[in-house]
């Protein structure tokens, strides 16, 4: 009974509340990204998408998770060298990742389209940083 009316909530939270204030954290979040004081909270404020749309638990809180359960962690995968990364952010990433954001978040505003629109917000960091996860 409670998971049904934490479904129910979370379905009224996500129309009324998480898509406007989730299109607005994704492009506050874009406008800090230009700056390089910006980064962190940019990061900061796309690891937590999915908790500020569908109430969706953050990343951390999803790791602890996995710990609890004795799930062997993996690691993350090579990344790209620095040397790689920075130019790709300057020339590609920054303007890339706002048609990628856009894009996301509409795939999210329709039913069909959600469980797309999250995978893209899911890769946003390979999109903006080349960043493996």
């Amino acid at each position: 009974m409670n998971s049904c009316l934490f479904l129910i909530l979370r379905i009224i939270w996500f129309v009324c509340i998480g898509l406007p204030v989730g299109w607005f954290c994704i492009h506050i979040g874009w406008l800090l990204m230009l700056t390089i004081i910006g980064i962190p909270f940019t990061i900061w404020i796309y690891n937590r998408i999915p908790m500020i749309m569908t109430l969706q638990m953050d990343v951390e809180d999803r790791y602890k998770l996995k710990l609890r359960e004795n799930e062997v962690f993996q690691g993350i995968d090579e990344q790209y060298s620095m040397l790689i990364r920075i130019p790709y952010f300057i020339l590609i990433g920054w303007w890339f990742s706002l048609l990628w954001i856009n894009i996301a978040y509409f795939f999210s505003a329709s039913i069909i389209g959600v469980p797309i629109g999250f995978w893209m917000f899911n890769r946003l960091p390979l999109v903006i940083f080349l960043t493996q996860s």
